[in-house]
């Protein structure tokens, strides 16, 4: 046995796949997904053509966030998968946390960019702009965690926004 509990308790971990029709996320959702040689990648959904960059890094480093979780506990959970399966968490609070660490890796990365004196205008505006949906996306995130039951965090994720 390692050093790491889940996996002398759980060796299949929390997070699991789910087949998708199309092989991304539904409804243009960032996400992540399978990618049939047993790992995990970030699917970026329907983001506006011309889309900052400093955004987009800030969504990858949301997913890739994710994909940490998941790796943690259980690092074999793409083996074996073919591409296009949908990470999902298996509770509530696996959920809520998982969105957690990642708003808030998230939120590191944008502050740093828009604290850049190199970058341009449009960059720093549409980085503060993140910033705002991001923070509430938290506080909406804790909100949620703080209201719900004991019996609500281990069932079945929800709809959190």
């Amino acid at each position: 046995m390692d050093n790491n509990p889940i996996d002398g308790i759980d060796p299949f971990g929390l997070f699991h796949l789910i087949p998708s029709s199309t092989g991304a996320p539904q409804d243009g959702a960032n996400g992540v997904v399978s990618n049939g040689n047993g790992g995990l990648s970030v699917s970026f959904g329907q983001n506006p053509t011309g889309e900052s960059q400093i955004v987009l890094n800030s969504i990858a480093i949301h997913e890739l966030n994710h994909i940490k979780d998941a790796y943690n506990q259980n690092s074999a959970i793409a083996n074996d998968t073919p591409a296009g399966m949908i990470l999902a968490p298996d509770t509530f609070s696996e959920q809520l946390n998982t969105e957690i660490d990642a708003l808030n890796a998230q939120l590191t990365y944008l502050r740093q960019a828009a604290a850049d004196p190199n970058i341009s205008c449009y960059d720093k505006q549409r980085a503060q702009a993140e910033i705002s949906f991001a923070a509430n996306l938290l506080v909406i995130a804790y909100n949620r965690y703080d209201a719900a039951t004991p019996e609500q965090l281990v069932g079945a994720p929800q709809r959190i926004w």
